[in-house]
């Protein structure tokens, strides 16, 4: 089970983005905590994809193609 202490530090590190504007951020639009086991921090869709995927593409070495401009931002230091 998850505990207390990292259910409150989810929740209070979304609180503080809360209203936060930065190109490089989605805004927090919810949260969810009524099910302790999986509290939820609730972002817009970003064109690149889940947080997870991009981790995945950071490790796999690989890229992504920025938004507006077509320019590759690579990932990884080759």
């Amino acid at each position: 089970n998850t505990p207390d202490i990292v259910v409150k530090s989810l929740l209070e590190g979304g609180a503080a983005t809360r209203g936060v504007i930065h190109r490089h951020l989605l805004p927090l639009i919810g949260a969810h905590a009524s099910d302790l086991e999986q509290p939820m921090l609730l972002y817009p869709k970003s064109s690149f994809g889940t947080l997870k995927t991009l981790l995945l593409k950071t490790r796999e070495g690989g890229g992504i193609m920025l938004p507006g401009n077509n320019k590759f931002l690579a990932l990884h230091d080759h």
